[in-house]
């Protein structure tokens, strides 16, 4: 059964919807106003607005005789979501499709469905279709059009990897690829086949968090973290690993820099931009760092070639 209609949406600016009880089933809704799901709320003309909305709707039930589901095909960002004054379950994360297993919140005759959904930046809203259904056939919706295609063939050491992760700022005293590479020996006894570097690329210094700043702001793509060691450094740890047969794979942060990257210096049409032309962050929490934008083809040439770099001329066997 498709929940795609005219529902009911009001403005929580100050976040009170919830001690307030606007999800108590038969809640006074009469202020609020009629809108269409799915869409994002900015298209209800509303001025410009990030932060918390709720909606509400009502429909029948024929038939609970079989466990029931509610899918949300995407919501803007975050949902939580009662069914008849019940809390069903709450979601965290933009986009992905959801859904939860109504058990008995759901009910033979008329239910009334209340979601309230927080956005952080852009557009928000219920943005996606919505649908009750069976539990059985949830898996269904949830298939891609890549479900029914076969897999690329992973290499045997990917397969059966083994794999620990280094953050080398809290690995040794000295925090750096010297320090690592003297440990290897121990990795290597303990079974570990890969080793998993978190950013090893310089860290921005405008408008960092901190006083060392976060590694998922990227300041160069070509270069390594000075903290760290220098390139040559990173060789002979590339090295080492491969000498105790095993592998090395690098966190590689390509959905964003920092303000003070080369990117932005050389290339700063190649980043997100709001109504009036800045360049934005992700979300506002994400202060330290500058979104980037990949409609832009010759980003993605860029990225595909700095990716070539790391492999094909240091040696590095990979990406998370």
């Amino acid at each position: 059964m498709s929940l795609d209609d005219e529902w009911l949406f009001k403005i929580d600016s100050l976040d009170k919807g919830v001690s307030e009880n606007w999800f108590k089933e038969g809640a006074n809704r009469s202020d609020w106003s009629k809108v269409n799901v799915p869409s994002y709320w900015d298209r209800y003309n509303l001025a410009e607005y990030d932060g918390v909305g709720w909606y509400s709707t009502t429909f029948d039930v024929k038939d609970v005789s079989q466990p029931m589901a509610l899918f949300f095909g995407g919501v803007d960002d975050d949902a939580d979501v009662w069914l008849n004054g019940k809390k069903v379950g709450g979601h965290v994360g933009y986009s992905e499709p959801f859904y939860f297993e109504l058990k008995d919140a759901v009910r033979q005759g008329k239910n009334e469905l209340v979601v309230r959904v927080n956005d952080y930046s852009g557009p928000g809203g219920i943005y996606k279709p919505i649908s009750l259904l069976p539990v059985r056939d949830v898996q269904q919706l949830l298939k891609t059009p890549y479900a029914d295609l076969p897999a690329r063939p992973s290499a045997d050491w990917v397969r059966d990897a083994v794999v620990y992760e280094v953050y080398l700022r809290s690995f040794s005293k000295e925090g750096s690829f010297k320090a690592l590479q003297r440990k290897l020996p121990e990795l290597k006894d303990l079974g570990v086949t890969v080793v998993w570097l978190m950013p090893i690329h310089p860290v921005g210094e405008l408008n960092r968090k901190g006083s060392l700043g976060s590694p998922y702001a990227v300041q160069d793509y070509y270069e390594v973290n000075p903290e760290f060691g220098t390139l040559d450094d990173f060789k002979s740890l590339v090295n080492a690993v491969h000498k105790q047969g095993m592998k090395i794979v690098i966190d590689l942060v390509i959905n964003h820099t920092s303000w003070d990257s080369r990117l932005i210096t050389e290339h700063t049409d190649w980043f997100s931009k709001n109504k009036e032309g800045a360049i934005v962050a992700p979300n506002p929490d994400w202060h330290d760092v500058a979104d980037l934008n990949y409609n832009q083809h010759e980003l993605r040439k860029y990225m595909i070639q700095m990716m070539e770099y790391w492999v094909r001329d240091i040696g590095i066997d990979g990406y998370r």
